[in-house]
């Protein structure tokens, strides 16, 4: 069955199942980032929920250049590219007043993705996720010898600190915000689902095997992630921190279980929305697919200015009630929801042709 496409209002085919996946991150990535705003300890679920949205978009933008089928250049992949690490450089700076560079936003993963994932779009598929397998490997080696710090490597324009290169590469490879190991895996990963789903529609791994396989990966990492084994770290283990500079996801650091359980949802959820109805929820889920990097840039910039803002004003640092916090989050989205709709007005009358802007507001 070849997946059902949708017009995006300008001409241009899409298709709903990508749409609606990448909105069910942002729906999971929205709450999640807004974490330092809630007063501790967060719920487990709450933790869990939120530790999905990053593994999605990164597999989604790698497999989106798969898509293609080459009708792009690297060239254009690398400026792509160039132009998301930038908007992430300039959220560390602006907003937070980190060196950019330094704590690795993910951001920065998905901007290497795409001329990365261009490089491999003709690899064999086994070959890509034996990939993804031996990168996600090669993370639990690198942490168990380079080590893992608890601390982000971050150095603020106020310090005037030099980086140190030895904790610089350290950050960028193992322990930043997110770390090239493992989660450029995840890059790997969405070639070669894009290349069954869509592409290699002869493959002999064929679709309907994929929902099976990601719910097994997903049950071995369940498995791995909530039963403590001896001589295996693992959240059950208390091995996974609770907080990071507030955040509270259940990859620091990523364990293997937990990277087999997030690929295992990847697939899984991929796999059973290839059919997935529109109906007011998925055409709103995709609406919001199709504005993701604006959404991450927006609810960067709400994060830091409005809700800092606001609380800063009575003397908070959180949100104490998770009542009041699950109704800034609606709001928030609503909010989102609504700039989406003018920008995708202004767009009806002017076509961007700045790549910058094409990729915050899309073309």
């Amino acid at each position: 069955m070849t997946p059902r496409a949708t017009n995006d209002g300008h001409g241009r085919s899409r298709l709903f199942w990508i749409d609606v996946l990448r909105g069910i991150a942002i729906l999971l990535m929205i709450p999640a980032n807004f974490a330092p705003y809630l007063a501790e300890p967060h719920a487990v679920w709450y933790r869990i929920a939120g530790s999905f949205a990053a593994p999605m978009f990164i597999t989604l933008s790698a497999g989106m250049v798969a898509l293609q089928r080459g009708k792009r250049s690297f060239g254009y992949y690398a400026k792509r590219g160039g132009c998301v690490i930038l908007i992430g450089a300039l959220i560390d700076w602006l907003l937070t007043g980190i060196l950019p560079f330094t704590s690795f936003d993910v951001l920065y993963v998905i901007g290497f993705s795409l001329p990365l994932a261009y490089l491999v779009r003709n690899w064999r598929v086994r070959r890509l996720w034996l990939m993804t397998a031996a990168i996600f490997l090669a993370t639990v080696l690198l942490q168990r010898t380079v080590g893992y710090h608890e601390s982000v490597y971050q150095i603020y324009f106020g310090d005037l600190e030099w980086p140190e290169i030895g904790r610089l590469l350290q950050s960028l490879f193992v322990d930043g915000w997110f770390p090239l190991f493992p989660w450029i895996g995840f890059a790997f990963l969405g070639v070669g689902l894009f290349r069954i789903a869509i592409i290699d529609v002869s493959h002999k791994i064929v679709l309907r095997k994929l929902a099976p396989l990601g719910l097994a990966l997903a049950a071995i990492g369940c498995g791995l992630v909530f039963i403590e084994i001896p001589g295996i770290e693992s959240f059950a283990s208390g091995y996974v921190l609770e907080t990071r500079n507030g955040y509270s996801d259940i990859f620091y650091p990523a364990t293997l279980g937990y990277l087999t359980l997030a690929a295992g949802v990847v697939l899984m959820v991929a796999a059973l929305l290839q059919r997935v109805p529109e109906r007011p929820a998925t055409q709103l889920l995709a609406y919001l697919g199709q504005y993701s990097m604006l959404i991450y840039v927006l609810h960067s910039l709400w994060a830091a200015i409005v809700i800092r803002g606001t609380l800063g004003l009575y003397d908070l640092e959180e949100m104490e009630s998770g009542y009041v916090f699950t109704a800034v989050t609606i709001a928030s989205m609503a909010v989102f929801v609504l700039a989406c709709r003018l920008i995708g007005l202004l767009k009806t009358i002017y076509t961007p042709r700045w790549l910058p802007l094409q990729v915050i507001i899309g073309r």
